[in-house]
């Protein structure tokens, strides 16, 4: 457990409702109260597993994946003239859920794409 000190003249906070607060002893001591927190042994497997295999068959996302199409065309998005492609399509569906687009609903897009 890691303890870090407190005033023992400060009023109850967020952490006393999500940390258990160690009360104080009933005899006079010089020590203020502490609160207690979990630790966790991320450095121990630091130390144990010091390197993280990952998978080399990423997928690439449509915004990285768009933008390797247009540099190998030679074509860069210029944000001088407004080019700022929605590429993200996560942003895309929320757009689309916040719009309540329903099927069969007819749908005019202006400028989303790379215009190609």
């Amino acid at each position: 457990m890691l303890q870090i000190p407190i005033s023992s003249s400060s009023s109850p906070t967020f952490l006393s409702w999500c940390w258990s607060l160690t009360p104080p002893s009933a005899s006079s001591s010089s020590l203020p109260p502490t609160y207690s927190f979990p630790t966790n042994n991320v450095s121990r497997r630091r130390r144990k597993y010091p390197f993280r295999v990952m998978n080399s068959t990423k997928v690439e996302d449509d915004y990285h994946a768009t933008l390797k199409a247009l540099n190998k065309r030679g074509r860069t998005p210029r944000e001088s003239l407004g080019q700022h492609y929605m590429l993200n399509s996560s942003v895309n569906d929320q757009l689309v859920s916040a719009a309540d687009v329903k099927e069969g609903d007819v749908v005019l897009e202006i400028g989303p794409g790379t215009g190609s």
